[in-house]
């Protein structure tokens, strides 16, 4: 998958963030996918309008 690939998948699942149980399976995937491609900006700017417990329960869904 190309950068503006993940990133525009990214760009879609930032707006289905949450469900009722919390953070969408997508966002997370999304995240992680940035994350393993070292795009830092694009994950600082998909969390950036996340809640602190938000981001919290963000960290803990992230494998190490």
């Amino acid at each position: 998958m190309s950068e503006t690939d993940t990133v525009a998948e990214a760009e879609a699942s930032a707006g289905e963030t949450h469900r009722d149980d919390g953070l969408s399976p997508e966002f997370v995937e999304s995240v992680v996918n940035l994350l393993d491609e070292d795009h830092i900006g694009d994950v600082r700017a998909l969390i950036d309008a996340l809640h602190p417990a938000d981001i919290a329960d963000l960290f803990e869904l992230i494998p190490p």
